[in-house]
């Protein structure tokens, strides 16, 4: 919750389709390799400078630089190659053709001032609202009145972390709290029952079955099939999250990709050779 107000992000999910947040346009070239990415003008960091390409740019190469800690979200994109246009504009380059680069950068990263090493304290932001004081237990957000959105009801904003979920929902309920983000799906429930608003919204978050391509026996494609095909996502869904949430699909970015479905034959066969089972659906996304 406290990035969302500090920092934007290029695109965001909605309820038609990729939202432009920081970029306002995103065209690809004939064959989907190259995209033309193109920026708000007015977008400025809460020290007064301009957001440009070059900080997006070094945003999106610090993101693929930690793969490891994001499931590799940048990974279709050849950052290496992509360029600055002008201070308005990136190239951005794909391995492979990619029609859903939109929706790949939907919450994807947030955008910092290029060279920004030192992350001990709040890097500068240009979302709604800027830093004033706290640190990582408590902070006080003032409203940003440079930024280019629609301003911001409240002026002052006050988060404590709270890393267990059942205490957040808490916090709510006994009224230390106006606002609990990502609560767990049965806190959720109660809360729901005894009369509090509980507010829905497009989930980016992704629970992937990861399975290393060079390790056996997940270097067997039929293997990783036989496992796709045997996890019951929708029974996860309904048992893990209490339904509050939705399929996803194969791609870990973005999370609101529809699930593939398969033939139904291909649920009763078996991997020749091995003893896994081969039946319907595997990743779940929660939507809080």
């Amino acid at each position: 919750m406290r990035f969302a107000l500090l920092y934007d992000v290029l695109t965001v999910p909605g309820e038609n389709g990729t939202q432009p947040r920081l970029a306002t346009s995103w065209t690809p070239n004939d064959d989907l390799t190259t995209w033309r990415i193109e920026l708000r003008d007015d977008a400025v960091f809460s020290d007064g400078t301009p957001v440009t390409a070059a900080d997006v740019l070094f945003s999106l190469r610090r993101m693929h630089e930690k793969a490891a800690e994001n499931y590799g979200r940048m990974g279709m994109f050849d950052l290496d190659a992509s360029t600055v246009v002008d201070d308005h504009t990136l190239r951005l380059v794909t391995h492979k053709p990619f029609a859903e680069v939109g929706q790949a950068l939907e919450s994807a990263t947030f955008v910092v001032p290029e060279g920004t090493e030192d992350f001990r304290r709040p890097a500068t932001g240009s979302g709604p609202f800027r830093m004033e004081s706290g640190d990582a237990e408590a902070a006080v957000l003032v409203r940003n009145d440079d930024w280019w959105g629609t301003r911001p009801p409240l002026s002052h904003i006050e988060i404590r972390a709270i890393a267990d979920p059942q205490a957040r929902a808490d916090a709510v309920a006994s009224g230390q709290a106006d606002v609990a983000g990502s609560v767990n799906p049965a806190a959720a429930r109660t809360a729901e029952q005894d009369g509090l608003q509980l507010v829905h919204r497009p989930g980016v978050t992704v629970y992937p079955l990861v399975m290393r391509l060079d390790t056996a026996p997940f270097d067997d494609d039929r293997v990783r099939e036989a496992i796709k095909l045997a996890v019951d996502r929708e029974q996860l869904l309904d048992t893990v999250f209490l339904g509050q949430g939705r399929l996803a699909g194969d791609l870990l970015t973005p999370a609101t990709r529809p699930l593939r479905t398969f033939p139904t034959a291909r649920g009763t066969s078996t991997v020749p050779g091995s003893s896994w089972p081969t039946r319907a659906t595997v990743a779940v996304s929660n939507s809080r």
